[in-house]
C-alpha cells in the first residue's frame, strides 16, 4: 500500500507500507527479492516507511529508505549497497563452503575434548586464573 506523505519542501514523497505474508509465500519472495539484488533491480527512492514495517524483505526493495523508529521520533536513512551486498554474499558462500568442507571435523574434534573442556579442573583453572 502507497499513500502521499507532505514533507517540510511542500513536496510530496510516497509512504510504503506492507504487512507480513503467509509462511508459504516467504521462500517465493525471498526468491524473488534475491533476484532484484543481482539483477540491481529496486525502485528508486526516497520512500517513507514507519517502523513496524521496517523489515528487510520491505526495505530491500528500495534504492534509499526513510525509516521511523519506534518512538516514531527519529528516523534512519537506509541506503543500498549493491557492492556491499555481493561482498558480503560471497563471503557468507565462503563461510557456508567452509561449514560443510570441515563441520563434520570440528564436530568430532569438539566431542573429543568436550570431556577436558567441562571437567571440574579446567573450570577451576580458568576461575583460579583472576586470584593470583
Amino acid at each position: 500500500v502507497t499513500s502521499g506523505v507532505a514533507t517540510g519542501s511542500g513536496t510530496t514523497r510516497r509512504a510504503v507500507t506492507g504487512r507480513g505474508r503467509a509462511a508459504g509465500g516467504k521462500r517465493l519472495l525471498l526468491l524473488k527479492r534475491l533476484i532484484d539484488q543481482v539483477l540491481d533491480r529496486a525502485e528508486p527512492g526516497p520512500v517513507a516507511i514507519s517502523a513496524a514495517d521496517h523489515w528487510w524483505w520491505h526495505i530491500s526493495r528500495y534504492d534509499s529508505a526513510v525509516v521511523t523508529d519506534a518512538s516514531q521520533q527519529g528516523v534512519r536513512l537506509r541506503r543500498r549497497d549493491r557492492k556491499q551486498m555481493l561482498r558480503l554474499a560471497r563471503h557468507g558462500a565462503a563461510v557456508c563452503l567452509r561449514l560443510v568442507r570441515e563441520g563434520h571435523a570440528v564436530r568430532r574434534r569438539y566431542l573429543a575434548a568436550q570431556p577436558v573442556l567441562t571437567s571440574r579442573e579446567n573450570w577451576e583453572r580458568l576461575f583460579r586464573q583472576g586470584d593470583d
